[in-house]
């Protein structure tokens, strides 16, 4: 509550000084204002946007460089599969391996001095191993060996590495080495006829084997989603070789669309770049300060800029606003001096809206010495209007007051007849000028019958009226006097010529069209009568007249147009009244209102 007189209080004191202040002044200041506002977001978008592009552009240069590095690594895996592959070559070596008997000491110190010529071949290994999956056997160095060995491998299925190689589908795999190996490399020999793994080379590959071809700043290598090697060092190295590494955005999921990913409290741009056949990622990592650093220029010089412009808009703007308002001005002090009685004409220019304010002052001048003279004709008629207003409203009420003395004079002299006449009239007339224009069809039921009542006193058997409405319908709003004027009409248009009496059925329905129980629900009144019916040429003139728009030819008419007005200002689309009639037969009036779209406008017409 504070809060909101504090509030006022300030703009009580913004409007006082506003008012006081000339209007070039304030118009000098909202622009000031707006130009400052929009050359600081042009400026910080022109940053933005060079900065945006500047990061693009990098990033794209990077993923290039990126894309240089995983050919020249994918290259490096294909020759270590062609080394992998070399027993293939040796018919002798190939069919050896195609055994599932025990291999003689001979031919098993055959195949160690054939993996012995292989190994010393390539400078680039720590191990390698060939594990002969028939015969349980498995040939190699490790890094601590001073030579090769052959050794029984009867529990494989424990080997990592080889089960690795011998699920993937290219026969190939890439995994984490111990301290010393940059990777293990792993490959499958097979039975070209049936593509069955016969062999699997398991090879040790050394740092300074690739390092050569991974310069660069951050470069990350992963493989089936595991870290394998990483050049970052300092805090981002112990990060990413953590247990909590981040790699589930950087190893396997898609990077971010800017490029950009936060590491600890550093925000890196991040570029990759992907092998399907061998399923390593290689990953580059540029921190954003180090790249922002040649931004910042640029972003002094567009400060820079933005204030110039800033400074010369704002001279150009005063003259402007200065030179256009000065008319103002004087158009201010012509309104002080007719406010004391003197009668100018003045001409202004300079603008079209300025001229045209200052021939508004000019007819403003001449008319108001007429207007004082007759200001005071124009009291003097709205006090006599009120008057005339005031004895238009006593004369119903006493009116009704008389109805109700001559009822209880009849009631005293047992004229019990003429009591209920006068009683039902009193009643008839007291709902009339109840206020509002939409009532309960209870209320309306009530004073139709007593309409009814009155006209079967003077109709006597000549007029027979039967109701057919459910007590569920009794609630449904409708306009007010609707079936009494529609009865009415029956009575006076159904009883002509040769007809000497009538027959009246007043039913009430609740209707759903074809869209369905969830769709708008329809109310039906009807009035039938066997009445003498209406030609067909005036039917036609009455049906226009209803569907004809608002105006002040039918809008305050009595009878079926007034009726079809209410209902159309009650829900324009959804209400209407429809007519049909056959002449000598009778004729049959529908009044038909969606529930929905007129309990909606009840409440906004009525008041």
């Amino acid at each position: 509550m504070n809060m909101k007189k504090i509030a006022a209080r300030l703009r009580a004191k913004l409007s006082a000084r506003l008012a006081r202040t000339p209007l070039w002044v304030s118009f000098m200041l909202m622009t000031s204002l707006l130009l400052l506002a929009s050359t600081l977001l042009l400026s910080l978008f022109n940053y933005n946007y060079s900065r945006s592009g500047s990061i693009k552009e990098y990033n794209t240069q990077s993923e290039r460089l990126l894309n240089l590095k995983t050919q020249n690594l994918k290259s490096y895996l294909d020759s270590l599969s062609e080394f992998c592959v070399l027993p293939v070559t040796d018919n002798a070596f190939y069919q050896q391996l195609h055994q599932t008997v025990p291999l003689s000491q001979a031919a098993q110190q055959d195949i160690l001095q054939k993996i012995q010529t292989y190994y010393y071949t390539r400078t680039d290994l720590n191990a390698y191993h060939l594990y002969l999956l028939n015969q349980d056997l498995v040939i190699g160095r490790s890094s601590g060996d001073q030579r090769m060995k052959l050794q029984s491998a009867p529990n494989m299925g424990g080997n990592r590495q080889l089960e690795m190689c011998l699920k993937a589908k290219s026969g190939a795999s890439i995994s984490p080495a111990s301290d010393g190996s940059l990777f293990v490399f792993s490959h499958t020999i097979i039975r070209i006829s049936d593509r069955t793994p016969l062999a699997a080379a398991v090879i040790e590959v050394t740092p300074s084997a690739l390092l050569s071809g991974m310069e660069g700043t951050n470069i990350t290598l992963y493989s089936g989603g595991t870290l394998l090697y990483t050049s970052a060092k300092g805090d981002l190295g112990s990060v990413l070789k953590s247990p909590d590494a981040p790699d589930s955005v950087l190893a396997r999921g898609p990077l971010p669309k800017d490029g950009l990913v936060r590491i600890g409290d550093e925000q890196y741009l991040c570029s990759a770049a992907q092998d399907e056949t061998y399923g390593f990622r290689l990953v580059s990592l540029q921190p954003i300060s180090s790249i922002e650093e040649s931004f910042r220029r640029a972003r002094t010089f567009s400060l820079l800029e933005g204030f110039l412009f800033l400074m010369v808009s704002l001279f150009l703007t005063y003259f402007s606003f200065h030179f256009l308002t000065a008319p103002l001005a004087q158009l201010s002090v012509s309104q002080k001096k007719l406010g004391k009685g003197q009668f100018l004409q003045i001409r202004l220019g300079r603008s079209l809206e300025v001229a045209r304010l200052s021939d508004s002052f000019n007819q403003m001048s001449a008319q108001i010495e007429k207007l004082i003279r007759e200001n005071l004709i124009a009291s003097l008629n709205e006090k006599t209007a009120k008057l005339t207003a005031l004895e238009a409203q006593l004369n119903p009420h006493f009116l009704n007051n008389t109805l109700q003395a001559i009822g209880s004079e009849a009631l005293m002299c047992d004229q019990i007849e003429i009591y209920d006449m006068v009683t039902k009239l009193a009643q008839i007339f007291r709902y009339a000028l109840k206020a509002g224009n939409q009532v309960p069809l209870r209320e309306e039921m009530v004073f139709t019958q007593n309409y009814i009542d009155l006209q079967k006193l003077r109709m006597n058997d000549r007029l027979d009226v039967k109701i057919d409405i459910r007590e569920d319908l009794l609630d449904v709003t409708v306009p007010k006097c609707c079936v009494q004027l529609l009865v009415e009409n029956a009575i006076l248009h159904g009883i002509t010529g040769d007809r000497s009496s009538i027959h009246i059925q007043i039913e009430a329905r609740k209707t759903m069209p074809n869209s369905g129980p969830d769709g708008p629900s329809y109310f039906n009144l009807t009035v039938s009568d066997d009445g003498a019916g209406i030609p067909a040429d005036k039917l036609q003139k009455i049906r226009h007249s209803l569907k004809a728009p608002l105006s002040q030819d039918n809008a305050g008419s009595i009878g079926l147009v007034n009726l079809s007005t209410r209902l159309k200002l009650m829900a324009p689309e959804a209400s209407f009244l429809q007519i049909d009639s056959v002449e000598g037969t009778g004729t049959r009036v529908s009044l038909v209102m969606n529930l929905q779209r007129s309990r909606k406008n009840v409440q906004s017409i009525d008041h």
